[in-house]
């Protein structure tokens, strides 16, 4: 257990950086994970009612790792995310035509995942751990297949999408049958779900939604951060944002949230970053844990222990003499 000694309230300018090769990147000597994007077909409109126009759409969910205790437990919170989810699409409604073209044609979902380190800490191992890998293998199978399966059967009760042909899941092709032959060197492939029944039946029927998964941004960095550098420096995020030529000034003065940035290519241990992203000015909270301070935007949840048990609680919810435990 360690205890937060002080918590201070600091509005400040957020950015992600973008790795393109792994997503990952080291900050104040922790491994941070920014979004990897989805490539959904989109197309430019002349105005904002031509009807050919496709405009994507994110309609995203997590699952909580940390109350699953084996694959199986999927099955159920992966069901209602899918249904859940894909219900909103036909119950909402769209502020532009070729917003609601493009979710007609394809339903995209992204269902992520939450909670890993504290699942991995539930089964006694730690991200450096031979286990971890196996493990995470086994149940990001079973995640993966019942996000699926959901949308299939969504699909045999109420129509694939229209855009379901275009998919490889028409065809029957799974995840598992264009992954990256690199990841069989880290874990041994087999196949533990029933994969072989999932694809005769995406063949007969389609899927209901083009995307079921995705691994959404769960935090953003303060410029005062300390990014590692592939030589073994440390650098702030603000000082790379300025070294890659950025006018930082430009996007916070003009309050350009969610300003894709184009930057010079920058080398850090997970990767070359390419782009950054502006997110406006979001509450900072700084987190005196053990001597070591952190900052953290305020929906970042942390595991706290106290007369009552464990709890996750977000960051904007602390009280100073919590205790967090540590992994």
């Amino acid at each position: 257990m360690i205890k937060i000694r002080k918590i201070q309230v600091e509005p400040t300018d957020v950015y992600d950086v973008t790795v393109p090769e792994t997503s990952a990147f080291v900050a104040n000597s922790l491994v941070v994970h920014n979004c990897a994007e989805i490539t959904l077909p989109t197309k430019p409109l002349q105005d904002l009612n031509d009807p050919d126009g496709l405009i994507a759409l994110c309609t995203l969910s997590a699952i909580n790792w940390g109350k699953i205790r084996e694959p199986k437990d999927f099955e159920k919170p992966c069901t209602l995310a899918i249904r859940g989810l894909d219900a909103l699409l036909s119950y909402q409604s769209y502020p532009v035509l070729a917003a609601q073209r493009h979710t007609d044609l394809y339903r995209p979902l992204g269902v992520g995942i939450i909670n890993l380190a504290y699942w991995l800490a539930k089964n006694g191992v730690k991200y450096t751990d031979d286990a971890a890998l196996a493990m995470v293998d086994e149940y990001a199978e079973a995640w993966s297949y019942y996000l699926i399966k959901a949308s299939i059967d969504l699909a045999r009760e109420k129509g694939a999408c229209e855009g379901s042909s275009d998919t490889k899941y028409s065809q029957g092709l799974m995840p598992i049958d264009t992954r990256k032959a690199e990841v069989d060197e880290l874990v041994p492939y087999q196949e533990r779900m029933p994969w072989d029944s999932l694809r005769a039946a995406a063949k007969e029927h389609g899927i209901r939604n083009s995307t079921v998964m995705a691994l959404m941004p769960s935090e953003c960095q303060s410029k005062d951060n300390l990014l590692l550098m592939l030589d073994g420096s440390t650098k702030t995020l603000g000082k790379l944002l300025e070294d890659a030529g950025v006018n930082v000034n430009h996007y916070e003065e003009n309050q350009m949230v969610g300003a894709r940035i184009d930057i010079k290519p920058v080398d850090l241990p997970g990767g070359r970053a390419v782009q950054a992203y502006y997110n406006g000015i979001q509450p900072m909270y700084e987190v005196d844990i053990g001597g070591d301070t952190y900052k953290f935007t305020g929906n970042h949840l942390l595991l706290v222990c106290n007369e009552t048990g464990e709890h996750f609680v977000r960051v904007d919810n602390l009280k100073s003499g919590d205790e967090i435990v540590s992994i």
